[in-house]
């Protein structure tokens, strides 16, 4: 059987970590043991200790697959997005794909 998978993107700093730890919290409490859920936090600026907290989270609830990946940038990185049908692109993605003529491509 084929399971169905859910992408979930957050992006917080150490200021709003504990909103999106409740995030996190009612997703695994409202989730279907029949979905993988992939979760991306775009981390900027925040300390190891916010980003420890989001995996105790995801601890907590053992029966639901859940990976989480905690991708941490610098509080200056200048963010912006391209969602495509393969995943995320950063700016600086999107300048290389650009600049070699393949963001039509890619986006």
């Amino acid at each position: 059987m084929i399971r169905k998978i859910i992408n979930v993107l957050n992006q917080c700093d150490n200021n709003f970590a504990f909103m999106a730890g409740v995030s996190f919290t009612s997703l695994l409490i409202n989730a279907s043991e029949c979905v993988e859920y992939h979760v991306y936090v775009l981390a900027l600026g925040m300390s190891r200790e916010n980003q420890d907290k989001f995996y105790e989270v995801i601890w907590g609830y053992p029966h639901i697959d859940m990976m989480l990946e905690v991708i941490s940038l610098p509080f200056s990185y200048e963010l912006s997005l391209c969602y495509c049908g393969n995943g995320i692109l950063l700016s600086s993605d999107m300048e290389r794909f650009s600049s070699r003529g393949e963001m039509q491509a890619v986006c």
